[in-house]
């Protein structure tokens, strides 16, 4: 198929120091919708915290669902890039402490 070829070309390329083959792809591909279902739930947990009238419980709900950006956030930064502690803890960590003082 022309589109596999396509992929293993730009997997190539972007890790050109690491021998790849069209038999890894799928390995990302499961990984990529993994993060996706993972965003997904993410973003439905802080709109649900946005949706509810108990403000006592909007609140709980909100800072879990920041707890658990900030908690995948520094592993991904520990584990994967250092890149990822600034783009997703940091905002997540400041947004906790502004729900605190607020």
């Amino acid at each position: 198929d022309e589109n596999i070829h396509k992929e293993n070309y730009v997997i190539n390329t972007i890790n050109h120091n690491q021998s790849c083959t069209v038999l890894d792809f799928p390995k990302t591909k499961t990984l990529a919708a993994n993060q996706g279902l993972y965003n997904g739930f993410l973003v439905g947990g802080l709109i649900w915290s946005l949706i509810i009238d108990n403000a006592e419980w909007s609140q709980n709900v909100g800072l879990f669902f920041l707890s658990c950006v900030a908690i995948a956030g520094i592993y991904g930064g520990l584990t994967a890039s250092r890149k990822i502690l600034y783009v997703q803890a940091v905002p997540a960590l400041v947004t906790i402490a502004l729900y605190l003082i607020f």
